[in-house]
């Protein structure tokens, strides 16, 4: 309930000359004690209200007269008591939903979408050599990037970006599921992991599936990441070729400038860490014949629990 300003002001004033009385106690003082209670008004409380009605009058005098003289209701102190409190609590809870707003860990609160950009196998080049490393449990082999690779099906670029890595990682070892037997703790990841003895997941690999995406998205120029743009050096990016209008070409550039800046900041590191604990939760299913690759599938909850109660 809104109390009105008039009503806060002889409040204000109450409590004033309360405190100038020396009738606080303790710094506290209950207002129900100075409001009619109904019957007649005793001559101390008479003397009192004629103190306040002073002090308001003369108060009014000095700011303009801004609050109107008719003040015929009696504030119902109790009520008014149990509005601010209540007010009072809910700042607090909004305070502490910021502290906790506040304590959030900055990847939580960055937001893994890249913006409308798209990508193509195409985009890859072909010259580059990258292989999965050679010691167990990795194959040595190429990575194949034009092979039995996922659909694009319009989603958007972070969450291809999971596919992809999952699908590249599912054919890294030489037995597929070696992948899901080991607890990975890959390169940069600040966090750790809860897993008894984490293996460190090798950088090369996890900087050459980085380097393959850059290229997938056309965002791997190193001058989108300057963050600004200007005819004359940003004329043979291949980002932007096709695209004639200056302005066009500007909007495009800043488009690309922030999906490198994200994906190298955070985007990818989250979706490579997901991925791998995609494939832990997922079942392998040999390559049929004429295929090259069998295929990790990623059962949803309900059917993971379906499984484990049917084993166990």
């Amino acid at each position: 309930m809104d109390v009105p300003r008039r009503n806060v002001k002889r409040l204000k004033l109450t409590q004033d000359a309360i405190q100038e009385k020396g009738t606080c106690s303790s710094g506290l003082y209950n207002a129900t004690d100075f409001v009619p209670k109904g019957g007649d008004a005793t001559e101390d409380e008479d003397e009192e209200e004629q103190y306040f009605e002073d002090d308001l009058s003369s108060e009014e005098e000095e700011e303009g007269n801004i609050y109107d003289d008719n003040f015929d209701e009696c504030v119902d102190f109790h009520e008014e008591r149990n509005e601010i409190m209540t007010h009072g609590y809910g700042i607090v809870s909004q305070l502490a939903l910021v502290a906790a707003k506040g304590n959030t860990t900055k990847p939580e609160q960055e937001t893994l979408h890249l913006g409308e950009i798209t990508g193509a196998v195409c985009n890859i080049d072909e010259t580059l050599d990258f292989k999965y490393p050679s010691e167990p449990p990795f194959s040595g082999k190429k990575i194949e990037l034009r092979v039995e690779m996922p659909r694009k099906r319009n989603e958007a670029a972070h969450v291809l970006i999971k596919k992809l890595i999952f699908t590249l990682l599912g054919r890294a070892c030489t037995i597929p599921t070696d992948i899901q037997s080991i607890n990975w703790l890959i390169p940069d990841d600040t966090i750790g992991t809860r897993s008894a003895n984490p293996q460190p997941f090798p950088r090369v690999l996890y900087d050459n599936i980085q380097k393959i995406l850059l290229q997938y998205f056309r965002i791997d120029e190193e001058i989108l990441s300057r963050g600004f743009y200007d005819e004359n050096s940003c004329k043979n990016l291949l980002c932007l070729r096709g695209i004639c209008d200056e302005n066009s070409r500007q909007i495009r550039y800043n488009t690309l400038h922030f999906a490198r800046e994200k994906f190298l900041r955070y985007t990818f590191h989250a979706q490579f860490k997901a991925a791998l604990v995609d494939l832990k939760r997922s079942t392998y299913t040999p390559p049929p014949t004429g295929q090259a690759f069998g295929i990790f599938k990623l059962h949803s909850h309900a059917k993971r629990s379906r499984a484990d109660e049917a084993d166990s």
